[in-house]
């Protein structure tokens, strides 16, 4: 698990996501997100495909259990590549799918879990 959060620079990203210049753009009013969430207005996409889209519920990685992506903001930079780690761990210890609180984890037909997020 070292080795993994090494590869992805993990320690630099949980710094990242939260200082100023790293913060996901807002793009709507997160009210305005969850009533387009309530409404069904909204997809169902891997967390790797989601860079750029518009998140329309809130994302809680743990560690470290603080939000990071809010409804109405951008999926993308610190945050998407934090959650990859996160889906890459999941993957190769087979490990709780805790891991991605806030986002969904999912089966795939590799029979590998996946982070997915409503955008």
């Amino acid at each position: 698990m070292h080795d993994l959060y090494v590869s992805f620079n993990v320690k630099d990203l949980q710094k990242a996501m939260f200082r100023k210049e790293s913060l996901p753009s807002v793009m709507m009013n997160p009210q305005d997100a969850n009533q387009e969430y309530i409404r069904g207005n909204v997809e169902l996409v891997r967390i790797r495909d989601a860079g750029g889209r518009i998140a329309a519920e809130g994302a809680l990685p743990y560690p470290p259990g603080v939000l990071c992506v809010v409804p109405g903001e951008v999926w993308g930079g610190a945050v998407q590549r934090y959650f990859l780690a996160l889906e890459e761990g999941v993957n190769m210890l087979r490990a709780s799918r805790r891991s991605c609180r806030g986002s969904t984890a999912k089966k795939m037909r590799t029979g590998l879990s996946g982070c997915m997020g409503m955008c």
